[in-house]
């Protein structure tokens, strides 16, 4: 047994000691009040941003922000297609 094994291990129970004795702090109800307008703030913010046509929505016009930014639908045509194990 090396003899400074023992010194960490006191050590290591005098930490846990010090982390266990942190004073509990009583959380304010202002701050889920806050939290929860946050998000509804976002989600209002978020439906009034993509208040568009279903098919923008989904990429399919070409009046989409993604279109016009030069990204192309890169959904393949199932339909046309014959998969290769029929």
């Amino acid at each position: 047994v090396l003899p400074d094994s023992g010194g960490c291990a006191r050590k290591r129970a005098a930490m846990s000691v010090t982390l266990t004795a942190v004073k509990r702090v009583q959380s304010s109800p202002n701050l889920l009040a806050s939290g929860t307008s946050a998000v509804f703030l976002f989600t209002k913010a978020w439906r009034s941003y993509n208040n568009g046509s279903r098919e923008t929505l989904n990429g399919d016009a070409s009046s989409s922000s993604l279109s016009a930014k030069g990204f192309r639908s890169v959904r393949p045509n199932l339909q046309d297609k014959k998969s290769p194990t029929q």
